[in-house]
């Protein structure tokens, strides 16, 4: 049901906001809130050892100097 989870950054904070993920065969960015069902799905099977987000890209400053 869940499957190729990812952390994703927050562009101005360089926190974890979210996580993307394959639900079901289609691709949703899931809040990191613990009211959302599928987060608390997502963080059940992550202690569960089922499943394992991968850590987020790093984030750009957009700084090309």
């Amino acid at each position: 049901m869940y499957k190729d989870a990812v952390y994703v950054k927050n562009t101005m904070t360089g926190e974890n906001c979210a996580i993307n993920c394959t639900i079901n065969g289609q691709q949703w960015s899931v809040p990191l809130d613990p009211a959302n069902s599928d987060y608390a799905a997502i963080m059940k099977l992550v202690a569960e050892g089922k499943l394992t987000i991968a850590p987020a890209d790093p984030v750009s400053s957009g700084d090309n100097n």
